[in-house]
């Protein structure tokens, strides 16, 4: 049997029972938990907070909230949740669970947390984030900020001008349209700009360690769309900082990966095949007197034209 419960225009507190229910809030300032069992809440007005369990995790149906008009927080917490903010600035929590969360209109924030989720920014400036698992994660309309964070994840900006972060682990990532910045963090990541002038960075942090950056693959990128690669210097450390490009001494594009090796550039392009390596030991034999400290880092498919001031250096 379906239990439905029912709020009032003042604030409420409803608590369903471990069976199958729907929580129907209507005006004011509310709290709902569902408990154990499949259920279906609605907050409407007023800036609610909903819980699919029982507020500590502790219950595992597969919920769906509803957050409505409002600020509102929605809590999926245990089991395989459908969560939609709706109107608002909504923060949505996934939880355990494989879950998908619609931010719906407003500037939402949103949390897979557990398992390998699907968010969906929708309407305005969204901040993402994934969580475990392998996630993926669309920003929709609007300048958003999406954080792959671990798994293996896929991060797709959309339009308007967007932030992307893999984080841990083999990513895709898409800007879409706009002037987007893209950084794959670490693993083995793919990056596609789209159209715009955007940022293929390449930083996680910490001193250059091809076992912390790994190997991506910028697949489209266009310096007829003033497209970038931002080299973060707390990683490419040999680097002074450059807003405006490389230097002609800092940066090569030679014929071979034995001649980038030999070159006294700190940055090499192989433009025969695309790869791009970063040599702090200039001239001298090898990458750098610790073989992951310098290497191959970065391959840009067909080979594009690449010049020193395609690339710069922040901090």
């Amino acid at each position: 049997m379906t239990k439905v419960t029912y709020g009032t225009n003042g604030n409420d507190r409803l608590t369903g029972t471990e069976k199958r229910g729907w929580g129907i809030i209507r005006h004011g300032r509310d709290r709902i938990f569902g408990l154990g069992g499949n259920d279906i809440i609605f907050g409407l007005s007023g800036n609610d907070t909903l819980y699919g369990g029982d507020g500590y995790g502790t219950f595992s149906g597969n919920d769906t909230l509803y957050g409505g008009d409002g600020d509102d927080v929605l809590y999926g917490e245990g089991g395989n949740d459908l969560l939609f903010g709706e109107n608002g600035n909504d923060v949505l929590y996934g939880g355990p669970g494989n879950d998908v969360l619609y931010g719906g209109n407003g500037n939402d924030t949103l949390y897979g947390e557990g398992d390998n989720d699907r968010l969906f920014g929708q309407n305005g400036n969204d901040v993402l984030y994934g969580g475990l698992g392998n996630d993926s994660l669309w920003g929709g309309d609007g300048n958003d900020v999406l954080h792959g964070e671990r798994g293996n994840d896929f991060l797709f900006g959309e339009n308007g001008n967007d932030t992307l972060w893999g984080g841990d682990g083999d990513d895709t990532l898409l800007g879409g349209g706009g002037n987007d910045y893209l950084n794959g963090g670490r693993g083995n990541d793919t990056l596609i700009g789209g159209p715009g002038a955007d940022r293929f960075a390449f930083g996680v942090g910490r001193s250059f360690s091809r076992f912390n950056l790994g190997v991506d693959t910028i697949s489209d990128f266009r310096y007829l769309e003033r497209d970038k690669i931002v080299l973060h210097r707390s990683d490419f450390t040999a680097l002074p900082i450059s807003t405006n490009g490389l230097s002609s001494g800092d940066f090569a594009s030679v014929t071979s990966d034995r001649l980038a090796e030999l070159s006294n550039a700190l940055i090499t392009y192989n433009r025969t095949n695309g790869k791009l390596f970063y040599n702090p030991n200039r001239n001298a034999f090898g990458f750098a007197s610790n073989s992951d400290a310098g290497g191959h880092f970065a391959t840009l498919s067909g080979n594009p034209p690449l010049i020193a001031s395609d690339l710069i250096v922040a901090h």
